[in-house]
């Protein structure tokens, strides 16, 4: 199921283009701007990550497809 909602996200990301995705990250960037300074890099960006994918899920009326959030 990981691996399906990885697919789906992708082409949800190919699907809205490089314009609406900088909107996105700047709004993630801009939520998650008061704990950039107290995270890792990594860490930050993985947030920054896993907050855009939320977002095209609520977007788009996407499920997330995995047996622990059923």
């Amino acid at each position: 199921l990981d691996g399906i909602d990885r697919i789906v996200l992708e082409g949800v990301r190919e699907s809205l283009g490089e314009e609406e995705m900088k909107k996105l990250r700047a709004e993630a960037e801009s939520h998650l701007r008061s704990y950039r300074k107290k995270m890792d890099k990594a860490i930050y960006e993985q947030t920054v990550q896993n907050f855009i994918s939320r977002r095209l899920r609520e977007m788009n009326n996407i499920p997330r497809m995995s047996l622990f959030y059923l």
